[in-house]
């Protein structure tokens, strides 16, 4: 269910999604109210690298899977050397969403042909804690 955000310093609302077409639900989202999205924007933003997200629901998902973000940070500055020049001079972030078993069906489907037999595939995220880390199925 998605609520109106609680009062913070700062908010992250997705402005622009492509396609708009079924992700109409994410338009608005303030992505710092999720603490996974929150961690990886904070570490994109720090160390001025792509960061990504560790697993979560995403906020158009219709279906039963996983999705993950990939946030580039954008910023006034773009030689911000140090993390406190990279905080000040923070624009914003562009980021791309993966939803988990759309990639995984794709990875299959590329590699299947006619006569191959069906293979059980499994991606995990060993990074994440024990009970976080299955990401497909």
């Amino acid at each position: 269910m998605i609520v109106a955000a609680g009062l913070r310093d700062q908010y992250f609302p997705v402005l622009y999604v492509e396609p708009v077409s079924g992700n109409e639900r994410a338009i608005g989202y303030d992505l710092a109210s999720n603490r996974i999205r929150a961690a990886a924007m904070t570490q994109a933003r720090d160390t001025g690298l792509l960061t990504t997200a560790a697993r979560v629901r995403l906020v158009q998902e219709k279906g039963d899977q996983w999705g993950s973000l990939i946030f580039a940070p954008v910023y006034n500055h773009p030689n911000s050397e140090t993390v406190a020049s990279r905080q000040n001079t923070l624009a914003g972030f562009v980021l791309s969403v993966i939803r988990i078993g759309d990639l995984m069906a794709a990875a299959d489907y590329a590699h299947r042909s006619d006569s191959a037999p069906m293979v059980n595939m499994y991606l995990f995220d060993l990074s994440a804690a024990e009970p976080d880390q299955q990401l497909f199925p």
